[in-house]
């Protein structure tokens, strides 16, 4: 193959790839209705099929105005009980969420070892918190495993 030909094969292969990808377009934020606002984004990440968390959050940072960032940063740095979390999420929200809609945003802020265990549930968020808080507390103590040789035993299969 002639090098203009490994070029044309390269140039498509480039075209082909920069066709299949897709901007997230995050729309500036709705500061009345969060909720809806939040939809969009998730609708947004849909198309261009981001499903990491953690890809989701750096998109969502990166376009957020200053002043939303600086209201929900503590919640992101600190290492609260899931209730804590709860309580500072529904300060910041105060009456411009609904329940239903606080409750995934929180739900989806958990470790998936407590968000797995709770989202099949249909209790109130008070007491989705208080779970949360006994699982957090169980996943969070350190577990000691402890092993001693026996040496008869050792010797036996020597």
């Amino acid at each position: 193959m002639d090098e203009n030909n490994e070029m044309a094969v390269a140039n498509s292969n480039e075209q082909r790839f920069e066709a299949n990808k897709v901007s997230v377009k995050i729309p500036p934020f709705w500061e009345e209705k969060p909720e809806i606002w939040f939809f969009q984004v998730e609708a947004q990440f849909s198309i261009a099929n981001i499903n990491q968390e953690e890809t989701k959050f750096n998109y969502l940072v990166a376009q957020l105005d200053p002043k939303f960032i600086e209201n929900i940063w503590d919640v992101f740095q600190s290492d609260m009980k899931p209730s804590q979390l709860l309580r500072k999420m529904k300060s910041l929200a105060g009456d411009n969420i609904t329940e239903k809609a606080l409750r995934t945003l929180w739900l989806d802020k958990l470790p998936d070892s407590i968000k797995n265990i709770l989202v099949v549930s249909s209790e109130n968020l008070e007491n989705l918190s208080v779970m949360a808080d006994k699982i957090f507390e169980i996943n969070s103590s350190p577990e000691i495993y402890s092993a001693t040789a026996d040496n008869s035993a050792m010797k036996k299969y020597s």
